[in-house]
């Protein structure tokens, strides 16, 4: 058998060269692509690649779990736009020009949508990857949620708006109760010259009613801005409710009934007497202004350890969720502009929260509503050192 000749033998070790330095590349491409994936896969951000023709060709555990996807084959295939919630869509045009001309491009607040519709907010950051020959090959979207960031900034905004609303308010509210004292305070001057059956005198008496009606007005603003400082005492819950019923029975109509339902065990509860009344009446009014005829508003008391339940409930028109979410809102009313302000159940809420209680609301359109009052009860021991 002949022997290799040199040159074959000179190519076999070429061929053994190459061999050898492809299997190095491929452990090195292996590797380094087992590294890539680790990288992608342990990012604390969503990341979704596409190709050019902006179609998901994969996404990691956290783009998988941010867009409520069962697995990353439920992403894989879906154009990206796709992701995108209706009507949020950036300017394409400039974003896409963007992304050519600098490799990057960068959307603050875009709209996205889970698999299931519901939308969430969204920081994008897009790259293209560029291929071996200089080009670009792939889509890199890294997606953070600020949904609660957002939401945070949101109620920062509120809450400022409504304090300076409350300062207003307050100051406003102190400058009517200075005239309503002055308008008030000569009515009944004209009332001690006048005889009660003068015309005179009836139209004097009409004054100082509706100077009254306006001052509770003024302490639900005086409520709402925080500047009537309450002064709370022991309140016997039955008592009270007693003591309002002429009062309350005065404000409804004759097709209205009033029932009390108290239990004897109700107790005590620590609470501004004037704020409790306020609470009782705004709710008795809402309460018929709910009833477009006939109807009944029930008043009950109950002790459910720690509480004493005061609840109003009434068989008027009851409202919708997105209504019920709102109306301890100040100045939110569904009434016609000049039968109401939006002020009492804000100053419900207000005077409930400054006496350490909680409320809820019950309520389905036409079957009335039932708010309920939750006050600490109040014992004895606790003044005690």
């Amino acid at each position: 058998m002949r022997s290799p000749t040199p040159d074959i033998e000179r190519a076999s070790a070429r061929a053994e060269r190459e061999i050898a330095r492809l299997r190095e590349t491929i452990q090195k491409l292996t590797e380094s692509e087992a590294l890539y994936r680790t990288l992608v896969e342990s990012s604390p951000e969503a990341i979704v690649i596409a190709d050019l023709n902006r179609t998901v060709i994969m996404a990691n555990r956290q783009a998988v779990t941010l867009f409520g996807a069962s697995s990353a084959e439920a992403l894989a295939g879906r154009p990206v736009m796709n992701l995108v919630f209706p009507g949020g869509i950036p300017p394409a045009g400039d974003f896409w020009q963007r992304l050519l001309d600098t490799g990057v491009a960068r959307v603050w607040e875009c709209p996205l949508a889970r698999l299931d519709g519901s939308p969430f907010i969204a920081d994008l950051s897009v790259s293209l990857s560029p291929d071996t020959g200089g080009g670009a090959s792939y889509l890199v979207v890294i997606v953070r949620d600020v949904t609660p960031r957002r939401q945070s900034e949101d109620a920062a905004r509120e809450i400022a708006k409504m304090e300076a609303l409350g300062r207003f308010a307050g100051g406003v509210a102190h400058e009517f109760n200075n005239l309503f004292s002055i308008i008030r305070g000569y009515s009944e001057l004209l009332l001690k010259r006048l005889p009660e059956d003068d015309t005179g005198g009836k139209k004097a008496r009409q004054i100082v009613v509706s100077v009254d009606r306006a001052g509770g007005l003024v302490r639900q603003l005086l409520t709402f801005s925080r500047r009537q400082v309450p002064q709370p005492k022991v309140v016997e819950v039955n008592r009270a409710l007693a003591h309002l019923d002429d009062t309350l029975r005065r404000m409804l109509r004759a097709e209205i009934a009033l029932e009390f339902q108290l239990d004897p065990a109700a107790g005590c509860v620590l609470i501004d007497p004037g704020d409790l009344a306020q609470i009782v009446m705004n709710l008795v009014a809402n309460g018929r202004d709910a009833i477009p005829g006939s109807g009944t508003i029930t008043i009950r008391s109950r002790l459910l350890p720690p509480y004493v339940v005061l609840s109003v409930a009434d068989t008027g028109m009851g409202m919708t969720e997105a209504i019920r979410s709102r109306i301890f809102e100040p100045f939110f009313t569904t009434k016609e502009a000049g039968q109401g302000v939006g002020l009492g159940l804000a100053a419900v809420y207000g005077s409930v929260e400054r006496a350490g209680g909680r409320i809820t609301v019950e309520t389905r359109p036409g079957q009335g509503a039932t708010v309920s009052i939750h006050l600490p009860v109040y014992k004895a021991a606790e003044s005690k050192p």
